[in-house]
């Protein structure tokens, strides 16, 4: 299975999934005239039976020499449809195989977190409790990143959230090193 996207894209717009190659995008048996991205599949780590994806931020603030800062804060984006490995009957299910927001918050499944529960998050960390695994978010369509990484650490579906983020430096440093020389040649020239 594979997962196609439009590479100008956005919001999950236009993405599909496809089981064979004559199910990609073409234009009377030639290549589509709109490119697109394709990648392999995964199957997903899934939390309450949902798949879900980690939304993080990175500052370049230099690109010559290089300066990246990985924010330690971020979104997880969870399916409003409980995970089934993609079969030809179920490829259309988005809102089980895609985790954007903007698809998501269609579904009657969706759970908006409320500010009021932010808040009493958010005062809990005040008292020095941090954000921590908390019911406010539970079940919960988009929270903060630190809270399910902590609660996958929890579960032992990770080694620790010491390492997930160990691990996102280093995946975000290499990112980075790799686009390196193509970014300063753009930046050198405007």
């Amino acid at each position: 299975t594979g997962i196609v996207k439009p590479s100008g894209g956005s919001e999950g717009n236009g993405s599909f999934l496809v089981q064979h190659e004559s199910k990609l995008p073409c234009a009377g048996g030639h290549v589509a005239s709109k490119p697109y991205v394709a990648q392999t599949y995964l199957s997903p780590l899934l939390m309450d039976g949902k798949k879900f994806d980690l939304r993080l931020y990175v500052l370049v603030r230099s690109v010559d020499p290089l300066e990246v800062y990985l924010h330690r804060e971020g979104l997880a984006r969870f399916c409003t449809e409980d995970y089934a490995a993609p079969t030809a009957e179920n490829l259309g299910r988005a809102y089980a195989h895609l985790t954007n927001y903007s698809l998501n918050k269609r579904s009657e499944n969706y759970v908006h977190l409320d500010a009021a529960d932010v808040d009493a998050a958010d005062a809990g960390a005040a008292d020095g409790g941090g954000l921590g695994p908390t019911p406010a978010f539970a079940g919960a369509s988009k929270r903060p990143a630190s809270v399910v990484i902590d609660e996958l650490a929890e579960a032992g579906a990770i080694e620790s959230a010491a390492t997930l983020w160990a691990q996102l430096d280093r995946l975000t440093a290499l990112t980075c090193l790799s686009l390196q020389p193509e970014l300063a040649l753009k930046y050198r020239a405007h």
